[in-house]
């Protein structure tokens, strides 16, 4: 569609169209004979929010989502076509191992052949978008390791997410189109938790008149802990817009506090030991310094300085 087309589709829907393309509502309130009970009947959703509604979550089957989509053309007043949505976790119609196991490979080719096994499959059956892949970083000793996640390292996280992300998206090629692209993928959830300085000139040398936008990223390796630790942990990021041959210097902070973690015998502290510095503007970062957190000798009790 042209612009100027979709500037006037958009001054013809009123409020409350615009409202409901937002909207996506279950498979139940498009199947027939599906009687909706509990918490679903004080929603207040009317019979014009269903036909103007812009996806779908839930609804798989060929068959199915054309005669939904077919109904909705028929009776929807700008024939705007619906999105169809679904969580594809682990596989589609061929089940894989889930997450977690993903992440035990440390094989990000598994991971991205999985993926794009499951977007044939999910696209084949009519569907548009996946909610996948699942990105929880969970670090909370109360959790355990849950399966939503490739585990708890921030690295190996980011890297197996990003080779299932191509894996739903396909490759882009030099002329910028999608080759062997099957589904739109919604990384579904993203967290991680988490005095000297550590920094880096970001100029953007750009001949042209677009702004730069970057999101500037600090990790931190602890290397000499008494326990395991992530390869790397995000401790801070920064948002930077740069205009064309425009330069800025990025300065993150480094405190004793992000140095801390639950030890052995479960007691959050920070211990001496070094530790390594990334910044960039990924989690592959190599722009790399080392620091060392010192323990002073005292009496009725120590302080750390950093070095």
């Amino acid at each position: 569609m042209e612009e100027r087309e979709l500037v006037k589709l958009l001054k013809d829907m009123s409020l409350e169209e615009k409202a409901d393309q937002l909207l996506q509502l279950s498979a139940d309130f498009f199947s027939d004979g599906e009687i909706l009970t509990g918490p679903a009947l004080d929603f207040g959703i009317e019979p014009s929010d269903i036909e103007n509604a812009g996806s779908v979550l839930g609804v798989s089957g060929t068959e199915k989502i054309r005669n939904i989509q077919k109904n909705q053309m028929a009776h929807q007043r700008h024939h705007i076509p619906m999105l169809f949505m679904a969580d594809v976790i682990n596989g589609f119609k061929t089940a894989f191992p889930i997450p977690l196991a993903l992440g035990a490979s440390f094989n990000p080719d598994i991971a991205y052949t999985e993926a794009k096994i499951a977007a044939k499959e999910a696209s084949v059956s009519g569907l548009h978008v996946t909610f996948a892949p699942m990105a929880d970083l969970a670090r909370d000793t109360r959790w355990g390791r849950v399966m939503e996640s490739c585990g708890e390292d921030t690295y190996l996280n980011s890297v197996m997410t990003a080779a299932m992300v191509k894996g739903y998206q396909g490759e882009m090629t030099e002329d910028g189109k999608i080759a062997n692209g099957h589904l739109a993928s919604c990384v579904k959830h993203f967290a991680a938790y988490g005095a000297c300085e550590g920094g880096r000139d970001y100029n953007n040398t750009e001949i042209s008149e677009r702004t730069l936008r970057e999101d500037y990223q600090m990790y931190i390796r602890d290397v000499t802990a008494s326990v395991i630790r992530p390869v790397r942990e995000l401790k801070g990021f920064k948002k930077i817009e740069l205009w064309p041959n425009e330069e800025k210097e990025v300065v993150f902070e480094i405190t004793e506090a992000m140095l801390k973690f639950y030890t052995a015998e479960m007691i959050y502290d920070s211990e001496p030991g070094r530790f390594e510095v990334y910044i960039g503007g990924s989690s592959d970062a190599v722009n790399k310094a080392d620091f060392v957190l010192e323990q002073d000798t005292c009496e009725g009790g120590c302080t750390y300085e950093l070095s």
